[in-house]
């Protein structure tokens, strides 16, 4: 109904993508769902000190990705540089209008667990580990994603 891009960052995430996909289908993801996955998060650990005891929370993982991809996206794609640097008479960007969330994109984080960041509260659903997604909570996601009626 969205057309949502899924992005995952389940702590099944693999990045053997044919591994990943065989589980994900093995536990209910259609082939038509899987389609619409483009991406990994990041696993923060790997960016930590070792002996460190430091935690990182999934909605550090979240945030990187969407900084990064959506916010910043010439950061982790240096060829898209010129792109952004085409700004309209505004100031503002000529490919995006603004960079920010509901304006330019949207987000939804579904997931069994809570460990994600305040700012996140508003596009966080915390699904049931036994039960998955309900219909319920699948129209809050909907109606997260679909920010142009907020």
């Amino acid at each position: 109904k969205t057309n949502a891009k899924i992005v995952v960052s389940s702590s099944w995430r693999d990045e053997d993508t044919i591994r990943m996909k065989a589980n994900f289908l093995g536990h209910g993801f259609t082939e038509k769902l899987w389609e619409s996955v483009i991406d990994i998060t990041c696993r923060g650990y790997k960016n930590v000190i070792k002996g460190s005891k430091l935690p990182i929370v999934r909605g550090n993982e979240i945030k990187a990705w969407i900084d990064t991809k959506l916010v910043y996206p010439w950061h982790s794609d240096p060829s898209l540089d010129k792109q952004y640097q085409i700004l309209k008479e505004d100031g503002s960007f000529k490919i995006m209008d603004s960079n920010k969330l509901g304006i330019d994109f949207s987000y939804v984080i579904l997931d069994d667990d809570t460990d994600m960041l305040y700012d996140q509260r508003n596009n966080f659903i915390n699904t049931e580990c036994i039960n998955g997604l309900s219909n319920e909570l699948t129209l809050q996601a909907v109606k997260i994603l679909n920010y142009e009626t907020k």
